[in-house]
């Protein structure tokens, strides 16, 4: 795994519930406003594919976070398939998250866990991500955009600085039905979770501090 330029000093859920449900309507925009004031900055990811920021998403602190070595995964996605069209980084109290924005009318599934290296599926390449440990994210119940009818998200590799925990996010594609991407975080023991919102559809994945 690449080293960091800047030293900075997953039982298994699916929470499907709405903007509005467990955070006093919090908005899910990249700038997030309540009343016209922002209730959120995040750091400025810096990357080869921007993406924007996760703005102020709910913080669902009911959702249990996993240690190393458990796994956060779903029954089989469900309905038509879908496309991740975004991607979105940002920090909050305690944790780094990252969100995948999904487009389709399907049900999103996953597969999360820590992994000694990132293995792109399609090629069996090694990608090499900063920071000391890997965690891996497959989201099923994907398809092509010639499937879909929506764009997938061009960006590959976003690196941060600033961030405790979630050092680079490696997005890899769509391949048979699977989307993957990896998250290098600073340490193989950190704990992670995750879960999906709806209205729009989106799995985030939270690195804790």
């Amino acid at each position: 795994m690449g080293a960091r330029r800047i030293a900075v000093g997953l039982a298994t859920i699916l929470a499907l519930v709405g903007c509005d449900a467990g955070a006093g309507g919090a908005d899910d925009t990249a700038t997030a406003t309540t009343d016209g004031a922002t209730t959120e900055t995040a750091a400025t990811p810096v990357a080869t594919g921007t993406a924007a920021e996760s703005g102020d998403e709910p913080a669902l602190d009911g959702v249990p976070f996993l240690e190393p070595g458990e796994v956060s995964a779903t029954e089989p996605a469900t309905g038509a398939p879908l496309t991740v069209t975004n991607v979105r980084l940002g920090q909050h109290d305690g944790y780094d998250r990252a969100v995948f924005d999904i487009a389709g009318d399907g049900t999103p599934g996953w597969d999360a866990r820590y992994v000694d290296e990132a293995v792109e599926d399609a090629t069996g390449r090694v990608i090499d991500l900063e920071g000391d440990g890997t965690i891996q994210v497959i989201l099923t119940g994907m398809g092509y955009p010639t499937d879909t009818g929506f764009e997938e998200w061009t960006g590959r590799q976003v690196a941060t600085e600033g961030y405790p925990q979630l050092w680079e996010l490696r997005f890899v594609g769509t391949f048979e039905g699977q989307t993957q991407a990896f998250l290098g975080v600073s340490g193989a023991g950190a704990a992670f979770r995750v879960f999906a919102l709806a209205d729009p559809v989106r799995v985030v994945v939270d690195v804790r501090h």
